[in-house]
């Protein structure tokens, strides 16, 4: 019987949690949020009291923003290379 998301983030450790938010708010806003576990399910977010469910559920959606950012760079590279090939290509026919 597969275990649902909510009850799979019960095995992570708060330090782990915090952890995770730390490195992925990191990596896409380039600075350290103001993070900190209080007791049993509830953190300090920038200032606001979070529980444990909001913050699982938010280090997903900040993977999700960093994936889509990723493919995006990937995408806008993969266009440039295209125009410099068929730039190359036309160069190569005269």
């Amino acid at each position: 019987m597969p275990v649902s998301y909510l009850q799979q983030s019960v095995v992570f450790t708060a330090k782990h949690m915090r952890d995770s938010y730390v490195h992925v708010y990191h990596s896409i806003y380039g600075k350290e949020p103001e993070c900190y576990h209080l007791d049993n399910q509830w953190f300090i977010v920038d200032g606001f009291k979070r529980d444990r469910n909001w913050l699982a559920l938010e280090i997903e959606r900040l993977r999700q923003e960093a994936l889509v950012s990723a493919l995006d760079v990937r995408r806008q590279q993969n266009s440039s290379r295209t125009s410099i090939l068929k730039i190359i290509r036309r160069l190569s026919r005269l």
